[in-house]
Parts: C-alpha cells; sequence; structure tokens
C-alpha cells in the first residue's frame, strides 16, 4: 500500500501545528496546535475489510532520570522505548483519506473521549495516558491523537513513524458447553427466547461486514448427533469438538487466502482404548471433586500430541510467557497469528499443520506491534463465547 500526507514529507520535519508541544525559548515548551495529519492511501489487498492507523515514536528514553530536567541531558546512548501517538481502528474498508484536523484540533486536558472517532473507526488510547498518571491537571485516558512532544533536553532526534494496517481478521467464537448441551442445564435454569449474547456478536459484526465471525453452533449441534464434542467433567470442547471447529475455520480461512493456502491439512482422529483412556476435567476441580472421578476420554489429545509425524514443531522454550511459536517447513504456507484462550489448546496441533510460522498469543487485546513485526498474511482472533466482551473491554494497543 501507498500513504501519502501533504502535512510533511517523508523523514522530513514534523510542523509545530501537528505537535502536542514545541520549543519555547522562555518556559522550554508550550501546547501547540496538536492536529492530526491529513492523509491519504491506495493499494489496499484484496479482502481488506478494515483499517488500522498507527503513529509511534521508536526513541523514547526508556528511563526518565534526566528527562526535562534543568542542567542535565538525555544522552543518545540511553536505550528507547516506543511510545504511541495515534490508534485509530475499524477504518471503513471503503474509506481512503483522513482529513487534516478531523480527529485532533488542539490540546484536550485530561483527553480526548473516546474509543468512538469523530468521523469513522474507533480510538485507542495513546501513551499520554500513562505519562500523566498522577497530574491533577492533565490526568485521564487520552483517546486518539495527541502529537510530538520530545523531552526539550534530549540530544536524540525523535522519529515518528505513521502506519497504515489493512486487516482481514476471522473471529471464532466457541460456544459454551452449556449452549451446545442445553438439555443438560438444571431445570430451574431459566431459558429466553431472546437473542442471546452471542446472537447480538455475531448480528452486529454482520451488519458491520469487516470481520468475518465464524459461528459454530450449527456444526457443533450437528456433530453432537454422532458423537461427544464436550468433556462431561470440563467446561471445554473435547478432540471431537475442537475438529468441527478446526474444519469450520480453515474453510474460512481458505476463502480468504486461496492463492496461499491450496490445501488443508487433514485432522487425524486419535485412536480411543476402552479402559485405558481417561480424563477428568476443571468442573470437577472447581468442585473440589477427586481426581479418580473421571470419564471415558473418547477422543484424547495426548495421543495427537505424541504424533512425531506431524509437520508443525514449537521453537520458542516458553521465553516469552504467553506465546507460543510454531513452524512448519512445507514450501509456500502462509503465516499467521492467533490470538487465543484455552479453547484453543486442543486447536493448536490442527492449525498450526497449515502456516509456516503462527504465533499463538494468550491474550484478547490485538497488539499492532506484534502484527508489524510478524507480517502475517491472517489473523485469527479465538474467543469462547463467554468472553466475547473481552475486546471491547480491551481495545486494540
Amino acid at each position: 500500500m501507498q500513504l501519502d500526507t501533504t502535512a510533511f514529507a517523508d523523514n522530513g520535519v514534523i510542523p509545530g501545528e501537528y505537535a502536542f508541544a514545541v520549543i519555547d525559548p522562555s518556559t522550554h515548551v508550550r501546547l501547540s496546535g496538536n492536529k492530526n495529519p491529513d492523509f491519504k492511501w491506495s493499494g489496499a489487498p484484496a479482502g481488506t475489510q478494515s483499517f488500522a492507523l498507527v503513529c509511534h515514536d521508536p526513541d523514547v528514553p526508556s528511563r526518565g532520570d534526566d528527562v526535562n530536567k534543568e542542567g542535565r541531558t538525555v544522552p543518545a546512548s540511553l536505550p528507547r522505548v516506543d511510545f504511541f501517538h495515534w490508534a485509530l481502528i475499524d477504518i471503513p474498508p471503503s474509506t481512503s483519506s483522513i482529513e487534516r484536523g478531523s480527529h485532533s484540533d488542539g490540546v484536550t486536558a485530561r483527553g480526548k473521549p473516546g474509543p468512538d472517532a469523530p468521523r469513522e473507526g474507533r480510538h485507542g488510547i495513546n501513551d499520554y495516558t500513562a505519562w500523566f498518571t498522577g497530574d491533577k491537571d492533565m490526568g485521564g485516558d487520552y483517546y486518539g491523537y495527541d502529537g510530538p512532544c520530545p523531552p526539550w533536553n534530549d540530544e536524540l532526534p525523535h522519529r515518528y513513524v505513521f502506519t497504515l494496517f489493512a486487516l482481514d481478521v476471522p473471529h471464532l467464537a466457541v460456544p459454551d458447553k452449556f449452549t451446545i448441551y442445553p438439555e443438560h442445564l438444571p431445570s430451574w435454569v431459566a431459558r429466553t427466547d431472546k437473542p442471546t449474547p452471542y446472537d447480538r456478536v455475531r448480528d452486529a459484526l454482520a451488519r458491520d461486514g469487516r470481520v468475518a465471525f465464524l459461528d459454530l453452533r450449527p456444526a457443533l449441534v450437528a456433530a453432537k448427533a454422532r458423537e461427544r464434542v464436550y468433556f462431561q467433567t470440563d467446561s471445554h470442547w473435547n478432540f471431537n469438538g475442537a475438529i468441527v471447529g478446526y474444519e469450520e475455520l480453515m474453510r474460512a480461512v481458505r476463502q480468504k487466502i486461496s492463492d496461499r493456502m491450496p490445501d488443508v491439512a487433514p485432522a487425524k482422529r486419535p485412536p480411543y482404548t476402552p479402559g485405558v483412556d481417561y480424563y477428568s476435567g476443571d468442573l470437577l476441580q472447581m468442585l473440589g471433586m477427586p481426581s479418580r472421578v473421571r470419564e471415558d476420554d473418547v477422543a484424547p489429545l495426548a495421543k495427537v500430541l505424541g504424533d512425531t509425524t506431524r509437520c508443525a514443531r514449537r521453537i520458542d522454550k516458553d521465553e516469552f510467557p504467553g506465546f507460543e511459536i510454531y513452524v512448519c517447513d512445507k514450501p509456500g504456507l502462509p503465516r499467521a497469528v492467533m490470538l487465543r484462550d484455552s479453547m484453543a489448546i486442543s486447536l493448536i496441533p490442527l492449525v498450526s499443520e497449515n502456516f509456516s510460522r503462527i504465533v499463538y498469543i494468550s491474550s484478547r487485546t490485538l497488539d499492532r506491534e506484534i502484527i508489524e513485526r510478524e507480517k502475517p498474511d491472517i489473523v485469527i482472533e479465538e474467543l469462547v463465547e463467554r468472553s466475547l466482551h473481552a475486546p471491547g473491554a480491551l481495545p486494540m494497543k
């Protein structure tokens, strides 16, 4: 894609009207125009469902001991960290420009309101929120664009990187067990004919049209007539249920990146040995029942994990908590990032066979830095039904 602005040249100086503050000879700094720059873009890839625009400063001092202190300077040799000035997400795919000053026009003490953006999309919280923590005059939640304000005594000139992402994010919502097996709920549980939270999220995303939402309920209800798809002693699906979800997911992925994924790795069902394969799940633990209470594990995941013929292998050594990285050496496979919860434990050995590299992140927050670094062909978000509210509470970083 090509991203352009009339506000400044690439690698040029950003004019003061786009800055949060500028240098003042008498007071060191003073507040400035704080307008967001104008942008236009072209060349979005086919299948784009939304855009995200991000601005960050990679040159912020990692320690504040000398920042803005009289008689001291911030040495250029000091290690630097990122500071995010703007995160505008959910920009409609039909949009190809942003007007100057349309999202910010002046400094707002305690931050501009959010997350809804003035024109299009939604704003994330920028890093002025943390910077002004504890400041009685300026402290608050800073949504949207707030421009440059580097330390006035820093030896290192700061860079400001504006990045536009074209997003195609399938959303995989795994139903809770009670949704698939309502007949096993206690008689005192009141049932309603009104739309469930799952229904409302599905319908809202369908109206929006920018995120592919996979409703697994019909496929799982059909599958439960043939086989057990959730554990009896656990809140999670078993490997049979995971296979159903995997096949639905990969069908949707192929529709998005068919040029990179001509085939999907078949799901191999592990053999069940009566009297040998047992399982004791989290529901028993929550109830404080002994581990000797168990059920037949009709689709033992342990046998899948022990299969040495699988292509995918994990290459990290748990050095990054919450991350798992798998690679498969088959030529021509795409790359992926998948946000996941514990429902994906049994999906991982299936999904990993289809990607040259896939990073699994145990998080409900989409981190743009990871996407920029990994450059995936597709991003997948898996959430269990009871956590569908989480992205709203934890917006993109």
